[in-house]
Formats: structure tokens, sequence, C-alpha cells
């Protein structure tokens, strides 16, 4: 997977576009966020140049060190310098693809927006991926 990822990085050629923050503890790093403009998303998701879109959220199976909402808070301040207007997720609803399950993102200012594909397969059983926004 990594060098799947790493080619799809070296595909914004230096584009000050994809931005992201990482979380330590004690100088180890555990958790990750990365966020882009929607219009780069190769998800099919409506695409506006005022929405930029969390591509993904990492966090460490410690819940000591969950630092996901000091990085969703984070990321919305450097959306608004970068002027956006909103930030999007994908995530299940009961699976925590892609970005860990729905309800975190709505208990942090996220509203759902649309069910963008219903009875996905996933190792949890179906479940359906949702779209949640937050406006800036």
């Amino acid at each position: 997977m990594a060098p799947k990822k790493i080619g799809w990085y070296e595909g914004f050629n230096g584009r000050d576009s994809l931005f992201g923050f990482v979380s330590y503890a004690e100088e180890i790093p555990v958790a990750f966020f990365e966020v882009m403009p929607s219009l780069l998303s190769p998800y099919s998701i409506p695409k506006s140049l005022s929405t930029a879109l969390i591509s993904c959220i990492y966090n460490s199976h410690d819940s000591t060190y969950d630092y996901r909402s000091e990085l969703i808070q984070l990321s919305v301040e450097e959306c608004r310098k970068r002027g956006f207007g909103s930030v999007e997720a994908l995530s299940g609803k009961k699976s925590s693809f892609s970005n860990g399950l729905a309800s975190f993102f709505l208990q942090n200012g996220f509203e759902d927006l649309e069910t963008v594909d219903s009875s996905v397969i996933m190792f949890s059983g179906r479940d359906d991926i949702d779209l949640l926004i937050r406006n800036l």
C-alpha cells in the first residue's frame, strides 16, 4: 500500500494543495491528518473550489493518544486560511472506513450531508459510507 500512496503523492508535483498535520507523543508519531482540495479527490463526491476534503486520518490504537479532535481543529483553521468555505470527510456509519466513524465527525461539528455509497461490504459487515461537512 505504501508505494501506491507515495506514487499518488508524487502526482501532486510539488503543488501546495495537499497538507496535513502529525501529532507526536514522546517523539513518536501517533496521529496523522491529510487534507486536499475536493477537486483533487479520487472519490465520486461533489467537488468545489471552496471545499476541502479530509483524505485520511490515522490514529494510534491506544486511546491515550487520540489527538484526532485537535488535528481536526488545526485543519479547520488551515482550511480557513487557505480560503476554503467548508471541509468534508467520508466516513462509515458502523466501520472506521475511511476516516473513522461518522459519529466522531458529528461530535466535532460536522453535519451528515449524504450517503454516497450504501451496503458496502467491509470486514465488519455491510455499511453505509457518508459524506459529512463542516462549514467554516
